[in-house]
């Protein structure tokens, strides 16, 4: 069944959902949100989210929409990869769903979300959405997906790696939904060859704040604790947390068993080996 603008925000508005309160929410979460949901509050067009890797993304980018969605929610992302976490994330069938995992919505309450892929999807597809995913290549000129919506199809645009943002095929999207709200994230506000990410900064969460702070517990998973070359590892679901006695920097490196790290007892740069591991969030 199609929904209506009006069916989109009401749901956004009015949807139960746990946000504000929810102590399993990371903290570059719930304050990217309170952030957003103020800028927006006041008028905004262009919000610019700044997160390290690891620091929940993917969980912000799920709750970003209620309150301030007043219509359908597009999430662009660079490539099929970044799409397929996202998806999972926002699929209520999915094991990773975020909503689920951190009693966000009951599963009943859950959105709908379409992806666009060629072949799979139509336009009666994402008539039923309120959340449609896509990485950018499907909505370049050539595909002809980005002439098959009105103009006013999205109300809201959440843009994952945002230092693409500046690209013309970017560009493109932006002005096509000219009236859209635009919410962008990135690891970085400036590109490689210097130019700035679009938007108003308005939330930046510093790695050195990153590493300092613990995570939320995990739904009721239960920890394995093993010690391992002077390092304190704590594996739960397929996330493994390392933590050294001396230092109160808490990293999380993403693995499948914990017998798959191997990391020297005297590395002196275990700490930068971890980091590169942060899993997205």
């Amino acid at each position: 069944m199609s929904l209506t603008k009006a069916d989109i925000a009401n749901y956004f508005s009015n949807c139960r959902v746990d946000i504000i309160k929810n102590y399993r929410l990371r903290e570059p979460q719930l304050q990217g949100y309170v952030e957003t949901f103020k800028y927006f509050k006041n008028n905004g067009k262009h919000a610019l989210l700044v997160l390290p890797v690891g620091c929940g993304k993917s969980g912000l980018i799920a709750i970003l929409p209620y309150r301030i969605a007043e219509g359908r929610v597009l999430v662009i992302t660079p490539n099929i990869k970044i799409r397929q976490t996202i998806e999972e994330a926002l699929d209520p069938s999915s094991s990773e769903n975020f909503y689920i995992n951190q009693r966000i919505l009951a599963k009943n309450d859950c959105p709908r979300v379409v992806v666009l892929a060629s072949g799979e999807t139509n336009r009666y597809d994402t008539d039923e959405a309120h959340i449609v995913v896509t990485n950018i290549q499907q909505l370049q000129s050539r595909t002809g997906w980005l002439e098959q919506f009105p103009k006013d199809y999205f109300d809201l645009i959440i843009v994952d790696e945002a230092h693409h943002n500046v690209a013309e095929s970017w560009q493109e999207v932006f002005r096509y939904f000219n009236n859209a709200k635009i919410i962008s994230l990135t690891g970085t506000p400036f590109r490689s060859d210097g130019t700035p990410v679009e938007g108003d900064e308005i939330y930046r969460y510093s790695l050195s704040r990153a590493m300092e702070t613990k995570p939320p517990p995990v739904g009721d998973g239960h920890c394995l604790l093993l010690l391992f070359c002077r390092l304190f590892f704590v594996y739960s679901f397929n996330r493994l947390s390392a933590q050294n006695p001396a230092s109160p920097h808490l990293l999380i490196l993403p693995v499948l068993k914990a017998s798959s790290v191997d990391v020297p007892a005297d590395c002196a740069l275990w700490q930068a080996i971890l980091l590169l591991g942060l899993p997205r969030g």
